[in-house]
């Protein structure tokens, strides 16, 4: 999930006493909205690169927002209905801004990001 660490969110190993462990969990969600367009600029008389990949469309700039979970199963518990309430019970969030590139290999972003809702308590790494 965007602005959080990687492996921090979900279920962690609680007996860690320094840094908690991710454990992985048996049921999540991510889901995400993303705004974007092109970089709007003005005609330029002599274009060099720069300038012809961001009109073209190859660099992009968008805003998103991002929720999702992760949770480990109870014991017996096997009722999807107990699983997706305890899911959507305590959603992550975050929301940002970036730069998007058109690359040969896939997309590239480089993303600003802040976490909306979060859990320290719950072990989230942001």
């Amino acid at each position: 999930l965007r602005g959080f660490s990687s492996r921090g969110l979900g279920p962690t190993d609680a007996d860690s006493r320094t840094v908690s462990n991710a454990m992985g969990g048996d049921a999540f969600f991510v889901a995400g909205a993303m705004l974007s367009r092109s970089i709007p600029l003005p005609e330029a008389r002599e274009p060099g690169l720069l300038h012809a990949l961001i009109t073209s469309g190859a660099v992009r700039v968008h805003a998103f927002a991002n929720a999702g979970n992760c949770i480990r199963a109870r014991d017996g518990e096997s009722v999807v209905a107990e699983v997706l309430s305890r899911l959507f019970l305590r959603v992550r969030a975050s929301v940002g801004v970036g730069v998007a590139f058109s690359t040969p290999l896939g997309r590239a972003e480089i993303n600003l990001c802040r976490p909306i809702l979060s859990d320290a308590a719950l072990g989230d790494r942001i």
